[in-house]
């Protein structure tokens, strides 16, 4: 990835959220199952099943389950293909069911405690027609993601930090950035198989198509790994 790549991801993440004049605010509860299993020492397959609460983390907003397999081909690079289904409710007691692909690219390099890490991901999301016309069109986007964890001295604990990029690709108004997420949390290993988390993330979402929206999000997370 080259420097200018780099720096156009954190100065956008880091500014977008605050132009927005119009705003919803939300505070959001994520929380995820997530396993995954080796099937030789290059190839796996993961699931994961999330639940997210949203209006104040009063109700369920939505629900996903993912399926997918990886392929690692070398220390460095690893290559994933995932689908999701996604049953999502809002307070106007509108239920909506969409599916989505997704094909990411992960590379990964380690020094010393640390790990950066940078992902990119094109993905298409097969919406249920509803009464808005613009659920008519089915979203594509490429996701940039860069990611950091530490390793401390002495302790499981494992720290990070991740900021993460919407870029549409057939917006009917206007191909932008979408959607930021900036999240810092902590990993903590209950044994070689078992490994929690607990997250807080931050999300901005302007489309030209809906209200902007900012949600603060509190997240716990448990992988299997086996």
């Amino acid at each position: 990835m080259n420097k200018q790549l780099f720096f156009l991801i954190l100065a956008t993440g880091i500014t977008l959220p605050f132009f927005s004049t119009s705003q919803v605010k939300d505070f959001q509860s994520w929380n995820s199952l997530s396993v995954e299993w080796g099937l030789t020492k290059k190839v796996s397959l993961w699931a994961e099943q999330e639940f997210r609460f949203e209006e104040n983390a009063s109700m369920l907003g939505s629900f996903n389950t993912v399926c997918g397999v990886q392929y690692r081909i070398n220390s460095l690079i690893r290559v994933s293909g995932a689908y999701r289904y996604s049953y999502n409710h809002d307070n106007k007691d509108i239920i909506e069911q969409d599916h989505r692909f997704y094909a990411d690219i992960m590379i990964r390099y380690k020094l010393d405690r640390f790990t950066a890490s940078y992902r990119p991901r094109y993905q298409m999301v097969f919406q249920q027609p509803t009464k808005d016309p613009f659920s008519h069109y089915n979203p594509q986007h490429i996701r940039h993601k860069l990611a950091v964890k530490y390793n401390i001295p002495n302790t499981p604990l494992t720290p990070f930090v991740d900021c993460e990029l919407y870029e549409s690709l057939n917006n009917p108004v206007k191909n932008t950035i979408e959607k930021t997420r900036y999240t810092a949390g902590v990993g903590y290993p209950i044994n070689k198989i078992v490994t929690l988390e607990v997250y807080y993330r931050l999300e901005h979402r302007s489309d030209y198509i809906h209200k902007d929206r900012v949600s603060n999000i509190l997240g716990f997370s448990c992988n299997l790994e086996f």
